[in-house]
């Protein structure tokens, strides 16, 4: 029983067998008979219209290099921004330990302002109290 397969299906399985996939592996994947996906490829390769994958490994190769020239520039600016960030991570460090040192000023003359502030009343108290004392005892006099 000969099975009948559309040519779109025929030259889809013709390039993936040209990119080097196996008639085994295609025919597991799409139920076809591996030996008539053998078959395809041979009548293909005499009548020139299909490379073996070996014929084309020369672009696999660049497009391989290519890859990794990519994967090389890629991973240079990962490096270039880890050092950025290192260098502002280490900026914003500095910049809060000197914004907490400021923030323990601010509180300490905050709180010598408080002390005085009460210096000052107490003084003022004890200076009304006086101005009235020495009012009263002028009065006696």
């Amino acid at each position: 029983m000969t099975e009948r397969y559309s040519e779109e299906f025929k030259q889809e399985i013709l390039r993936r067998l040209a990119a080097g996939e196996t008639p085994r592996a295609l025919a597991e994947e799409t139920g076809a008979k591996r030996r008539t996906l053998e078959h395809w490829r041979t009548v293909a390769k005499k009548q020139n219209t299909i490379t073996t994958s070996s014929e084309t490994e020369p672009q696999h190769e660049t497009e391989r290099k290519t890859e990794t020239e990519e994967l090389h520039r890629i991973l240079e600016k990962y490096v270039k921004l880890e050092k950025a960030y290192a260098d502002l991570k280490e900026r914003y460090d500095s910049l809060n330990d000197k914004h907490n040192a400021l923030n323990d000023d601010y509180k300490s003359l905050n709180d010598k302002h408080n002390a005085l502030n009460d210096d000052y009343k107490s003084l003022k108290e004890d200076n009304d109290f006086l101005f009235n004392r020495y009012s009263v005892l002028r009065e006696r006099m």
